[in-house]
């Protein structure tokens, strides 16, 4: 079982992290109907954190995620270093928490963040099983312990205490072991509160990807009006179920859409990060074998920006393009990021209060950060 979940959690992490881009050149090129005519407009780099030698606090590991927290600085997630670190707007290395441990304060695998409406951090430590919660000036607080099979590998929080979360689930059952995801929301206890969707299929440790079935997806939380949105990781459609704090359905988010084909040198690369990431964290070697989906799935993220307004980032472009809704489902506006194709492929992109990080999952020299501005 435990190798069971370590692999499942690891697949997780990385099915995250091959959401962006990758598609044909091509595809980059061709508008979809839906949106030819909304307002079309860019995002431009401004700057950028990391180095690929020198100064270990500008050295990252892996980043998996990033935020701007409410007083403008910059919290960068380092599963690698099993660290946060801090740094000013402009670059400057302001400190950091957190080390590798067991202890309080200390993680084993960091694959989640989110700035609590308070202004402190929660981190969600898969492997550990538990959500950790640090004040806004950093110390340790408190933690949620003993989730089962582990904790949400992604959360955002909808409140000073609640937070929303992708979960992996493991059940043993008359059909045998499933597997799968759920997203709900979490306040005071490892119980959830608010189960917004759940899926399971048959767990098969020779194809992951198939254990998933279509059970994977991307999310959105309201940290306003404590609204969460699902976005399915098909490539069959392009939908978002918006539903109210209760886990009522009030809207979902419905578009044309027609699969666009990976390409053999994107399925090769996919393939080849997914198992060295699923090795170096401890997979068996007989899970290790990746089979990614012919095509890209329609939408690769979610996010809320300071105004409230839905991102969508786009699956089948190479270039991080983003479909940009108002909480109704009006199309606003079309953004997309200046660079080039084969730079934005694995970018993983932030949007929040403060504005726009990005990375990239598979960097093809070192990590690092940056900074990207939305020219309105």
């Amino acid at each position: 079982m435990r190798a069971s979940v370590a692999a499942a959690l690891t697949a997780a992490m990385l099915l995250a992290a091959c959401g962006g881009g990758g598609g044909p050149a091509e595809s980059t090129r061709a508008e979809v109907e839906w949106a030819a005519s909304a307002p079309h407009m860019t995002i431009l780099r401004s700057d950028s954190i990391g180095i690929e030698l020198g100064d270990s606090n500008f050295v990252f590991g892996q980043i998996v995620s990033a935020m701007y927290m409410p007083d403008g600085s910059i919290a960068v997630l380092d599963l690698k270093k099993c660290s946060i670190l801090f740094y000013s707007a402009d670059g400057s290395f302001l400190g950091g928490l957190g080390r590798q441990g067991s202890g309080p304060g200390e993680f084993l695998m960091p694959s989640g963040m989110t700035c609590m409406t308070g202004g402190g951090i929660a981190v969600s430590d898969a492997m550990a099983r538990r959500i950790s919660f640090f004040d806004a000036a950093g110390v340790y607080t408190k933690c949620l312990e003993g989730f089962f099979p582990t904790a949400p590998v992604s959360i955002a929080a909808v409140d000073s205490v609640a937070f929303v979360g992708l979960k992996p689930e493991f059940e043993q059952n008359d059909d045998g072991m499933m597997m799968g995801f759920s997203l709900a929301r979490w306040d005071t206890s490892t119980a959830p509160v608010v189960t917004y969707f759940s899926d399971m299929a048959p767990f098969d440790p020779e194809n992951l990807m198939a254990s998933y079935g279509e059970s994977m997806f991307s999310f959105a939380a309201s940290a306003t009006n404590g609204r969460v949105f699902r976005a399915p990781m098909t490539s069959e459609m392009y939908s978002i179920d918006c539903y109210e704090p209760d886990g009522t359905l009030y809207l979902t988010i419905d578009k044309p859409y027609t699969p666009v084909p990976k390409t053999p040198e994107e399925i090769a690369d996919e393939t080849a990060m997914v198992e060295e990431r699923m090795a170096s964290s401890g997979a068996p070697a007989e899970m290790i074998n990746w089979e990614p989906e012919p095509n890209r799935a329609s939408i690769a993220g979610l996010y809320l920006d300071r105004q409230d307004r839905l991102w969508v980032r786009r699956g089948w472009e190479d270039i991080p393009t983003f479909d940009v809704f108002d909480q109704e489902g009006q199309l606003l506006f079309v953004a997309a990021v200046e660079c080039e194709p084969q730079e934005g492929r694995y970018w993983q992109v932030s949007v929040d209060d403060g504005g726009i990080l990005a990375f990239s999952a598979n960097p093809t020299d070192y990590p690092r950060l940056y900074m990207l501005e939305l020219q309105e």
